[in-house]
């Protein structure tokens, strides 16, 4: 993960703790909100800095959707991916269907990081293998 920061929306706390857990054993910096509305309020308060948002799409307060139309327009091309338990169209991004395992959620992750990198960091590939 690098130090990379993962902000997790999620109402269902065995899936936003397990979701959270697999991040940080990965080496992400997670921060945790239960609805979209406590998500605004963690970024507008303690957390100056995030690379990527998996937000579930059904939440109260304020769904995934709702929460991605106020995110991208404070912070234009914020990656995010969106979470569900049903197949459904996000018009803002990627979909994860849950049940998910920790391998695809980082897998996913990873992909939306890799995406978003600025081409002057990304590294060179390692030559072929000696031996």
């Amino acid at each position: 993960g690098d130090g990379r920061v993962v902000l997790i929306v999620e109402d269902e706390s065995n899936v936003r703790s397990v979701a959270a857990r697999t991040l940080r054993e990965a080496g992400y910096v997670v921060h945790e909100a239960n609805h979209g509305g406590e998500a605004l309020d963690l970024l507008r308060g303690a957390v100056e800095r995030v690379d990527l948002v998996v937000t579930d799409v059904g939440m109260p307060v304020m769904g995934g959707e709702a929460l991605a139309g106020r995110l991208q327009a404070d912070r234009p091309g914020l990656p995010i991916l969106f979470i569900s338990g049903y197949m459904e169209s996000v018009a803002a991004g990627p979909l994860l269907l849950k049940p998910f395992t920790p391998d695809e959620l980082l897998r996913r992750v990873g992909e939306l990081l890799r995406a978003d990198a600025p081409a002057a960091v990304s590294v060179a590939a390692p030559g072929p293998p000696s031996g």
